[in-house]
């Protein structure tokens, strides 16, 4: 087989590596058997490269905005490890929580966010961001 073939191959397994590894850079899901929801969205949306503003809403079963929340969020590249960053996010009241993040490159990073509520339960999710 020659190089060129080789070149292609590498090539198209990155992309799917790159597409099986990445997601929308605003996700919603149940964490802690459903007794809460956690979702992220970064500024820009997409994420970029340099500084963006992650916020962690924060709601309860009912809907309701949870506030007086500690949110610690850990952040590092998902396909090799670029160091990491760790952070307590500022409440905004309305269950945000605030951090500014510096992704160094694109491609998935892993976003896990630790959440411990005012009755001191834990609830924690992970998230994979895009970063273009």
């Amino acid at each position: 087989m020659n190089k060129k073939y080789y070149i292609v191959l590498a090539i198209l397994v990155a992309i799917i590596g790159f597409k099986l590894f990445s997601s929308s850079s605003q996700s919603t899901t149940s964490a802690s058997g459903g007794d809460y929801q956690l979702s992220l969205v970064s500024d820009p949306n997409p994420p970029s490269t340099g500084k963006d503003l992650l916020t962690l809403s924060v709601m309860d079963s009912a809907g309701k905005a949870v506030d007086g929340a500690t949110v610690v969020l850990d952040i590092n590249m998902a396909t090799m490890n670029m160091g990491s960053q760790s952070g307590t996010a500022t409440p905004q009241g309305s269950g945000a929580y605030r951090l500014n993040a510096n992704f160094s490159m694109g491609g998935p990073w892993k976003i896990s966010a630790a959440v411990t509520l005012p009755d001191g339960q834990t609830v924690s999710k992970d998230f994979t961001v895009n970063v273009r």
